[in-house]
């Protein structure tokens, strides 16, 4: 079995709300549960990523699966953010 464990943090609390609001369809809807399991955990300051799975070819596209997501939310805030739009609203 193998395990990893992302964790982001020192982000402010409403990004980290962002972003576990963006992964968390991606984790409760899986495409597949025979090959690789994820679980979100989000605190105040951070959000914690654990993906577990039977081999190292689906934990790799498990891993990069989410890496990608993480980026493209991120990338797409501070594409929003170069415009000066206001997320707040």
């Amino acid at each position: 079995m193998y395990e990893t464990k992302i964790i982001v943090k020192e982000i402010d609390e409403r990004l980290i709300d962002t972003l576990y609001r963006s992964l968390l369809p991606e984790i409760m809807n899986p495409p597949n549960t025979k090959r690789s399991i994820a679980e979100i955990y989000r605190e105040s300051d951070d959000i914690t990523i654990i993906i577990r799975s039977k081999d190292l070819s689906s934990h790799r596209a498990a891993l990069n699966t989410y890496l990608y997501l993480l980026n493209a939310v991120l990338s797409s805030i501070n594409f929003l953010k170069s415009f000066h739009i206001d997320l707040d609203k």
